[in-house]
């Protein structure tokens, strides 16, 4: 099996392949959250390999996590944010990003192969979207207001839903999301 770990932190990587070393039937391989290269490998991945996501960046990029849900191997996030349930969404483990090696050997040893690798996006209405992208671009409730022609408590409310939706809770968690999600879901929904 291999253990591809996408990560900049070289401390990180050699703590991870020194702890697997052991272990016969594992080999480790790092790899750069910011190379292309990793979707040719997630796409030559077998069943039993894993992909363990430890990003130093708190905004991982979703065409990257979309490529590694098609990919036959099974996937661990260290990730502190779980207001984004990237599981609900993915079929992925996560584990805590401070975590202890026996957190992600534990994780390793109960991950199962998933062969259900559908997207759950969640479902934005067309006016939802529309608020998002305003709000996205700096836009205040009062601004969207004005701009859509639709009442104040509206705005607020279609922005509360989508955010509600994406498993934020306001302006400022966009920014914990993966990179060009909402543009995901926005132009794909």
């Amino acid at each position: 099996m291999k253990i591809y770990v996408l990560t900049e932190n070289n401390y990180l990587y050699n703590g991870i392949a020194h702890t697997l070393a052991s272990r016969a039937d594992c080999q480790c391989v790092k790899l750069s959250t910011q190379n292309k290269s990793n979707y040719i490998v997630s796409r030559l991945s077998k069943p039993g390999d894993i992909f363990i996501i430890a990003s130093e960046y708190s905004n991982m990029n979703f065409s990257m996590l979309m490529e590694l849900n098609l990919s036959n191997a099974s996937v661990i996030i260290a990730t502190n944010n779980f207001g984004w349930k990237i599981s609900s969404i993915f079929r992925f483990s996560t584990i805590a990003r401070n975590f202890h090696m026996f957190d992600l050997l534990q994780a390793i040893n109960l991950i199962k192969p998933v062969s259900n690798k559908d997207v759950l996006l969640p479902r934005i209405t067309a006016s939802e979207k529309e608020v998002l992208m305003l709000t996205m671009n700096g836009g205040r409730v009062d601004f969207i207001s004005s701009r859509l022609n639709i009442a104040v408590k509206t705005a607020y409310a279609h922005q509360r839903s989508v955010f509600k939706k994406l498993g934020i809770r306001k302006i400022q968690d966009i920014t914990k999301l993966p990179y060009n999600y909402i543009n995901y879901i926005v132009h794909t929904n």
